[in-house]
């Protein structure tokens, strides 16, 4: 498989005191036969740390940036058919509720009549049921909705169709954890589930009503969309405007 990533920011005003957090590389325990990533302009300072759930996370820092910040990653790596084991540390992470994975009361009956299911068939249903239940919207929001909401409206990005499978997968029985990384469609990351089954992780991908299999290169994975956000940062100036596009092959 090949995985590349565009990034660039667009400065109205030079822009100073630039910080920037991203999770875009690709999880530790994949094989990775290359990867290239090229930053414009080269950062000031640097550095490259796992956080609490395992997820490379790289932060740049910029005394000034004139008017763009760019960055190109180029990722080969072979098909990944080993599924992740199951760590029971930690455990309670993916069983509770989460900023973006809330549990509403309209969810105690779907979770119940769920979980009398074997765990397969039982996060496989689920997995049908949200992909049945919400209609996909392909713009992007500056955060996602969290699963009341997303339920309330009943349509939302792949983000937001991940919380609230999350939320059902939880209230069910099913540990469950938010995926980010390189989809089978290209455009920005794409978000998918992870249930623990029977000491390993099962990828599940409610937007498209199937297993995350294939196409699929993870870069985070979290309690939700906050723990895996592919950018963020702040800087003194004026405004700016991101744009990130991804695609796999």
């Amino acid at each position: 498989m090949r995985a590349r990533l565009s990034l660039r920011v667009r400065y109205d005003a030079p822009a100073l005191q630039c910080r920037r957090v991203l999770r875009i590389l690709p999880l530790p325990s994949l094989a990775i036969e290359s990867q290239n990533l090229s930053i414009s302009p080269l950062p000031t300072s640097h550095d490259e740390h796992l956080d609490r759930f395992g997820n490379r996370v790289l932060q740049l820092r910029h005394a000034r940036i004139e008017s763009e910040f760019s960055l190109a990653l180029d990722i080969q790596a072979p098909a990944n058919t080993t599924l992740p084991p199951l760590q029971r540390s930690g455990l309670a992470d993916w069983k509770l509720p989460s900023r973006a994975v809330t549990f509403p009361p309209e969810f105690i009956p779907i979770a119940r009549e769920f979980r009398a299911l074997p765990l397969t068939k039982r996060a496989e249903k689920l997995n049908t049921y949200v992909f049945d239940s919400l209609q996909y919207i392909s713009q992007t929001t500056p955060r996602p909705l969290n699963a009341t909401d997303i339920w309330t409206q009943k349509r939302g990005t792949c983000a937001d169709f991940a919380h609230v499978l999350l939320a059902l997968g939880r209230m069910s029985g099913l540990p469950a954890r938010y995926v980010a990384g390189f989809g089978p469609a290209p455009g920005a990351l794409h978000a998918w589930v992870e249930f623990g089954i029977e000491g390993h992780w099962h990828g599940f991908d409610p937007t498209h009503g199937r297993r995350a299999e294939g196409l699929y290169l993870p870069v985070a994975t979290g309690r939700d969309f906050y723990d895996c956000a592919p950018h963020q940062g702040s800087f003194r100036g004026g405004s700016a405007h991101l744009t990130l596009h991804c695609e796999l092959k």
